[in-house]
C-alpha cells in the first residue's frame, strides 16, 4: 500500500508537470515562429519601401520607368546587400517585367495577383502570402508625380533562414523539456517519499486494522500507540466500529434465538 500510494502520487504530479511544461514549450515555439516571421517580413518591407521611394523620386524627376537604366544596378546592389533576398522585379502597369535580378525573367509577365498590389491588411494579400511556402513576397505599387499607377516592385525573400531558426528552436525546446522532465522526475520522487512518508505509513496501518473488520473473517487487530492525529482518529473509529459490529452480532443472535423459540411453540 505504501509503495502504491507513493507511486500514484508521483505519477500524478509528473503527468501534470509534463502537460504544463509541454503547453508552455508549444506556446513559446509558436510565439518564436510568429515573431521571427514578422521580423524577416518587416526587413523585406523596409527594403521594398526604400526601393519604392528611390524609384518614385526618379519618376518625379522626369525619368520613365522603362528608360531608367540605373534601376538594374539598384536592384542588383540591394540583393547583394541582403543574402536573404531571392529576387527583385520591377514591372510596368501591364505586368511586363522591365528589370529583374533574374535576367531570364525580363520581358515576361508578373503574376496577375501582383498587378495593382492590394493593401497589406487586405484578405487577398494575406491569402497570396500564405500560398507561397518558399518565400516572403512583398509588393509595392509605383506612382508617378500625378499619382498615377505606372507599375510595381516585387521582392521575394527566402524562408530558409526563418525555417532553420525555427527548427533549431524546436530541437532546443525539445531537448530542454526532456532534461527538465528527467530532473523533475527524480526530485518529485524524492520529495514525495519524504513529504508523504508518514501519511503513507498511516494509511497502511489503517488499512491493516480495518481490512479484517470489513471482511469479518479475522480477529481485528488493535491499533497501538497512534503517532499522529490521523491514526488517533482511526483508532477512535476502529473502536466505534468494533462496538457497532458487537451490537449487530448480539442483535443477530437475539433474532435467531427468537425464531427458534417461535418454531418450537
Amino acid at each position: 500500500m505504501n509503495t502504491n500510494l507513493t507511486l500514484k502520487i508521483t505519477l500524478t504530479i509528473l503527468v501534470l508537470l509534463s502537460l504544463t511544461l509541454g503547453m508552455i514549450s508549444l506556446l513559446n515555439y509558436f510565439k518564436f515562429d510568429t515573431t521571427l516571421a514578422d521580423i524577416v517580413r518587416s526587413r523585406s518591407e523596409v527594403t521594398s519601401l526604400d526601393l519604392k521611394n528611390t524609384i518614385e523620386n526618379s519618376l518625379k524627376a522626369g525619368w520613365s520607368l522603362a528608360s531608367n537604366g540605373n534601376l538594374a544596378q539598384l536592384i542588383n546592389r540591394t540583393k547583394q546587400q541582403n543574402e536573404q533576398i531571392l529576387k527583385i522585379e520591377i514591372f510596368d502597369q501591364n505586368g511586363t517585367i522591365l528589370f529583374s535580378t533574374d535576367l531570364d525573367r525580363v520581358d515576361q509577365m508578373v503574376g496577375r495577383e501582383w498587378l495593382n498590389c492590394p493593401a497589406k491588411d487586405e484578405k487577398s494579400y494575406k491569402e497570396t502570402q500564405q500560398k507561397n511556402s518558399e518565400s516572403f513576397d512583398i509588393c509595392e505599387n509605383l506612382q508617378n508625380s500625378f499619382d498615377k499607377y505606372v507599375g510595381g516592385i516585387l521582392l521575394q525573400s527566402s524562408k530558409v533562414y526563418h525555417r532553420s531558426k525555427v527548427d533549431a528552436m524546436f530541437f532546443s525546446l525539445g531537448s530542454n523539456l526532456i532534461l527538465v522532465l528527467i530532473c523533475s522526475s527524480v526530485l518529485t520522487t524524492i520529495l514525495v517519499f519524504i513529504v508523504f512518508k508518514n501519511t503513507s505509513n498511516s494509511f497502511k496501518k489503517m488499512n491493516q486494522s480495518l481490512l479484517p473488520l470489513l471482511k469479518q473473517t479475522e480477529p481485528m487487530p488493535v491499533l497501538q500507540n497512534p503517532s499522529n492525529d490521523l491514526e488517533q482518529k482511526c483508532q477512535h473509529f476502529q473502536q466505534q466500529a468494533h462496538q457497532a459490529f458487537e451490537m449487530l452480532e448480539q442483535a443477530q443472535h437475539t433474532v435467531v434465538a427468537t425464531q427458534k423459540t417461535d418454531s418450537q411453540e
